[in-house]
């Protein structure tokens, strides 16, 4: 649309000015939930792995264990490009910026799409502002720090400029897609496909499919190999731990779900499952499912979530369907592109209403009636904070004895306010691996959702205060602080 009017105008400026109020919450929100001490275990790890990347180590921690490069676990070499900003700002503060930024970011190509296949500015900003109240949105803007969101960005930019054609815009982003995690590189395939089937242009689609191709069986082969720990297998890790049921390797998980279809559906088609699905596209109406050449482009994903038996991906809450949603919002325009002006309008409102009313109704703490509720069933969101209590400034007490030069263990949630050095643990790990790493001091948070809930976590560690090697410097408000006694 080259040309608007006045009043289009004014509706593109009001759609800015809102995606900058949405971007403003996330971070306030995000920022809040951690500087009350309520994160989890992802922020602090990404902290430090990007933290010592700037000293010289890419994307190496000993978070989880004595020491790794996380490339090896996944291959997100996106990263790096946060590495200078986080440089001038060592802060997980920084890390969640730039996830509420690329939030945010992902509905400037569904705004536009949206004002120029529907013609009208005005629905473009019901669409986007439709796709900022996606439930799966705020869910990942609290949900500590992961690479999803960028990937959500990137293929929506990618999909914008492919629905007009312009390659040269298009495939830039379909770059950065890939080096956002290996699973989003199948998207590269799909994207590859949707050239090549719904476009027509083969050489382009058929190019874009085997390089993405190509580089995803490099990865998972070569690239994440090279950079593991020792004995540590991420292929073989994620199939046994999710996909055992279909085979050891990927080419025996293909040739399962080839020969024996009815094993596959039968853990694909579950109640769980089917309200992951339900849950996911109904802020959409269900329109995006009408759209089956714009759903195949994010076809892997839902492939690499339904037929994984690890519950987490199978919710809408977590970071694993965050690529999945631009594209509920671009499906639904397609469809609903061919009906009259005015039928157009009330589908767009329509669309507006359920993605409010879903997120109200299980959307995350602070609006999420879900979470207000007695429901029976446990979550870290159940005991989110966004205001700091009296013990933040009991923990920051003890944070700040800790010499910076010293090893540390600490609760995740602590560990993210611990000034970056170069050994830091997170709980997880047994009283033999603190003794044998010399760990110097332990912060630990008993009232933290992971530690309440898997109390051998801390159990064993505050064990230590009996041996003659640590001792008991405060147990005060649900903190234990322990420090190795010297020889």
């Amino acid at each position: 649309m080259d040309y608007l009017s006045n009043r289009d105008l004014n509706w593109e400026k009001n759609f800015y000015g809102i995606s900058i109020l949405f971007f403003l919450i996330f971070l306030l929100l995000s920022l809040a939930r951690n500087n009350s001490f309520s994160t989890l275990q992802d922020l602090a790890y990404y902290n430090h792995a990007i933290w010592y990347t700037t000293q010289g180590k890419i994307l190496y921690t000993t978070i989880s264990t004595q020491g790794f490069n996380t490339l090896g676990n996944h291959m997100m070499p996106i990263l790096l490009l946060i590495t200078p900003f986080y440089y001038l700002l060592p802060s997980a503060g920084t890390l969640l910026f730039f996830q509420s930024l690329a939030l945010v970011l992902a509905s400037i190509p569904i705004f536009k799409f949206s004002r120029e296949h529907l013609k009208s500015t005005f629905l473009g900003f019901l669409v986007g502002l439709a796709y900022l109240c996606h439930p799966t949105i705020w869910y990942n803007n609290l949900n500590d720090f992961h690479v999803t969101p960028f990937g959500a960005v990137f293929a929506s930019f990618s999909f914008y400029y492919l629905s007009k054609k312009e390659y040269i815009k298009s495939l830039p982003f379909i770059l950065l897609l890939l080096l956002c995690k290996e699973d989003l590189i199948l998207v590269g395939i799909t994207f590859g496909i949707y050239i090549l089937w719904v476009q027509k242009n083969r050489i382009l689609g058929m190019v874009t499919s085997l390089t993405s191709a190509i580089y995803f069986i490099l990865t998972i082969k070569v690239f994440m190999p090279f950079f593991s720990r020792d004995g540590f297998n991420s292929e073989n890790f994620y199939l046994e731990g999710r996909y055992e049921y279909l085979g050891k390797n990927i080419s025996e998980v293909v040739s399962t779900i080839i020969t024996n279809p009815l094993m596959v559906i039968s853990n694909v088609v579950t109640i769980q499952k089917l309200l992951y699905l339900f849950t996911l596209f109904l802020p959409g109406m269900f329109l995006s499912l009408l759209s089956p050449g714009i759903i195949l482009i994010v076809a892997p994903i839902f492939a690499v979530n339904l037929l994984s038996t690890y519950y987490l991906q199978n919710l809408i809450i977590t970071q694993y369907s965050m690529v999945i949603v631009p594209f509920i919002y671009f499906g639904a325009v397609v469809f609903i592109k061919g009906f009259s002006k005015e039928k157009i309008r009330k589908l767009c409102m329509a669309l507006l209403l359920f993605s409010v009313m879903t997120n109200l109704a299980y959307g995350p703490p602070p609006q999420g009636i879900v979470w207000k509720m007695d429901l029976g069933f446990d979550s870290s969101y159940k005991h989110i904070r966004f205001l700091p209590d009296s013990r933040v400034d009991t923990v920051k007490e003890f944070i700040d004895v800790i010499p910076p030069e010293s090893s540390v263990l600490a609760s995740p949630n602590l560990l993210v306010h611990i000034p970056s050095r170069e050994t830091m643990f997170a709980t997880g790990v047994n009283s033999i691996f603190v003794e044998e790493n010399n760990v110097e001091f332990i912060l630990l948070d008993t009232d933290m959702y992971i530690e309440r809930k898997f109390p051998a976590r801390i159990n064993n560690l505050i064990e230590l205060t009996s041996t003659s090697n640590y001792e008991l410097l405060e147990n005060k408000s649900g903190y234990v602080f322990m420090k190795k006694i010297k020889e």
